[in-house]
């Protein structure tokens, strides 16, 4: 027995690699290395816990097995074995003997299943987006037929509407079988109490037309009738709409832990007694801005606030069935023509409209999503070639035993089945985990940045992206681990063994294979990096970009007073002249100012300016503004810089309201 021999496995174990050994007539490396990869075989199968006279029957016999091995040692090719069909028993065997050489390799196991997890899971979140903004349908009845109703002036933007052309927009029945009304600019905080702790709420303006619109009825009770946003019933008030309410599910369970009895009870929201009528079911929200807790009636009474020139109100509608958005738009524009004729009011202005979806997604964050599911497309690729690279390695560590294994008689589709089935494990444990690693990526960026998406979208783990993560499971398999299994089934056992000996050097073709793999890596890097680039110095841009205001130190809150507590203009003005001051008198505070609108809030309010007060029907003379109302010193604190002339807080605000800055 020569030094290094099996002895210390069991002794008929040892007998049988003894004849191997001796009928194979190898020596020095060789010898050494067959020996080690026969002990490998053997002790992989004892700690499977195969028995030494299975391993024994399944090897067959010894002489024969050393003279094929002294064959494939002295040829650089050998006879392609006889096939024989796989059943599932062998198939099953193949798959359990890749999960035990995967586990003796856990530390490369598991970096291939992290990095294939680093692109799954990025391609999981963008494309669980995607699926949301782009491919899922709007959570309401027929969304195809759900429009986003503007107004326009010529080809000039488009902007909200006006109360009196709501109620005129209603009549064209030909075109729109319903539509809705809500007060634009935002929902508004209001305080809820009535029950044993006050709870601050989110409260949107709607009328009855929005609920029928959308098509989706109260869970409990009844939304609101047309004549709720039209003042008849008792207790309308113009400021706050009829005394009635609509609840969301959230609050609903919150408040009122899911009763049933609740409708007809009563609830106060700042200061105004409401009657709940309804509520709507789970997941019900506004097709535009945040999830409302609370629906009150929208005042539409001509008059009030819903002048000819006051527009403010966000619209949708539905059309007509089988009615497309082009025809719609040109009996709109017959209808409003008809109608400037008797409504001089209306003015140039014009209908507009959009699909809602379309409305919500806009151009900028469909192009963005796309640019962006194009670079975690990339990314995939990058980290399956680097899977491929460590697969490759890890092959190429083993090319003795697949080398000893072939010339046992494991034709080439068996050790190639042997390698892939490594490779699907490696890339099905990368696929599980990146889905999850997705979804839960994406659960966060929803929490902590929930205007990254419109409102309406619902990321879901939908049939389509668990479809999707096993397609970008395969297409990892087959990129980290087909190439590999087929250049490594391919490679003869003679050149193999002499390349994968002791001193040996890898093949050129197996060099070949590796080159590739790394070039390919680089060149997918490079075009990440150059985009990555390119993104940087956009950033870098924006960062120059001068906003006109010093936004570094600047802390703002919201104030919402509610007309039943604070009547009157002068008692607003005392409670903002209180707050200023309590506010500047706090520590490390520079200045206080008070706006109507922050900078760059993403809203506006739209004045008509005109640059000939002389002549005030003279339209040539008309443009618009977008103003802001400000209070205090809100120049200074918001770090607008005046180029010219008065500060704000040199100007008395209570007397100036017929100065402004420009």
């Amino acid at each position: 027995m020569r030094s290094g021999g099996p002895r210390d496995l069991a002794p008929e174990v040892g007998a049988c690699i003894d004849r191997v050994l001796a009928a194979a007539g190898l020596e020095g490396d060789a010898r050494r290395d067959v020996l080690a990869d026969l002990r490998a075989h053997f002790e992989d199968g004892l700690a499977a816990g195969r028995s030494a006279a299975d391993l024994l029957e399944r090897f067959g016999d010894p002489e024969a097995a050393g003279r094929r091995i002294r064959e494939v040692w002295g040829r650089t090719g050998r006879e392609r074995p006889r096939r024989r069909r796989m059943g599932w028993g062998r198939w099953m065997g193949e798959v359990r003997q890749a999960a035990r050489t995967l586990r003796r390799s856990g530390a490369v196991s598991a970096m291939v299943v992290a990095t294939l997890a680093l692109g799954i899971g990025a391609n999981t979140a963008v494309f669980t987006a995607l699926d949301a903004v782009l491919l899922q349908d709007l959570p309401y009845p027929d969304a195809d037929r759900l429009v986003r109703v503007y107004e326009r002036e010529g080809d000039v933007g488009f902007n909200y509407l006006r109360g009196p052309v709501i109620q005129a927009y209603r009549e064209w029945d030909d075109v729109f079988t319903d539509l809705g009304a809500l007060y634009t600019y935002r929902e508004v905080g209001g305080d809820l109490t009535g029950g044993d702790l006050p709870e601050r709420v989110v409260v949107s303006s709607a009328d009855a037309g929005l609920f029928a619109t959308l098509g989706v009825p109260p869970l409990l009770g009844r939304t609101f009738r047309p004549e709720e946003s039209l003042g008849s019933p008792d207790g309308f008030n113009a400021e706050t709409g009829s005394a009635v309410a609509v609840l969301s599910h959230a609050l609903w369970q919150r408040r009122f832990s899911g009763a049933a009895d609740v409708i007809g009870r009563a609830i106060e929201i700042d200061g105004v007694r409401r009657e709940i009528i309804g509520v709507m079911p789970q997941g019900f929200t506004n097709p535009v801005g945040s999830q409302p807790d609370v629906w009150v009636p929208q005042n539409l009474r001509e008059g009030d606030r819903n002048s000819w020139g006051n527009y403010y109100l966000t619209s949708v509608a539905r059309l007509q069935p089988g009615l497309t958005v082009q025809a719609a738009r040109a009996r709109l524009a017959a209808h409003a023509d008809a109608l400037a004729r008797v409504r001089p009011e209306i003015g140039d202005w014009r209908p507009a409209i959009l699909p809602l979806q379309e409305d919500l997604v806009g151009e900028s964050r469909r192009t963005m999503l796309w640019v962006l599911a194009g670079a975690v497309a990339l990314v995939l690729l990058s980290t399956c070639v680097n899977a491929g690279n460590l697969i490759f390695a890890r092959a190429l560590a083993r090319s003795r035993e697949l080398a000893v294994r072939g010339a046992l008689g494991a034709n080439r589709a068996r050790l190639f089945v042997h390698l892939l089935l490594e490779s699907a494990l490696l890339a099905v444990g990368g696929g599980v985990a990146g889905l999850l690693l997705g979804w839960g990526a994406l659960k966060g960026l929803m929490r902590v940045a929930p205007e990254a998406l419109p409102a309406l979208t619902r990321p879901t783990l939908s049939p389509r992206i668990l479809l999707l993560g096993f397609a970008v499971t395969g297409v990892a398999l087959l990129l980290s681990g087909l190439v590999p299994a087929l250049r490594l089934s391919r490679t003869p056992p003679a050149e193999a063994l002499r390349s994968g000996g002791r001193g040996g050097t890898e093949s050129r073709r197996l060099r070949s294979v590796r080159s590739g793999l790394v070039i390919t890596q680089l060149a997918v890097a490079l075009a990440l990096v150059v985009g990555a680039g390119l993104l940087v110095r956009s950033f870098a841009s924006l960062r120059q970009v001068e906003l006109g205001f010093q936004p570094e130190g600047v802390l703002t809150f919201e104030v919402h007073l509610p007309s039943t507590r604070y009547p009157e203009g002068a008692d607003r003005v005392r409670f903002h002249r209180t707050l200023e001051q309590q506010v500047a008198a706090l520590p490390g505070v520079h200045a206080v100012g008070a706006t109507s609108w922050l900078p760059v809030n993403g809203r506006y309010n739209i004045w008509g300016l005109s640059t000939d007060p002389g002549d005030l029907e003279n339209d040539d003379g008309w443009s618009q503004a977008d103003v802001r109302i400000i209070a205090g010193d809100y120049f200074d604190a918001a770090g607008i810089r005046v180029l010219r002339g008065a500060q704000a807080a040199d100007v008395d605000m209570e007397g100036a309201s017929n100065v402004l800055w420009i």
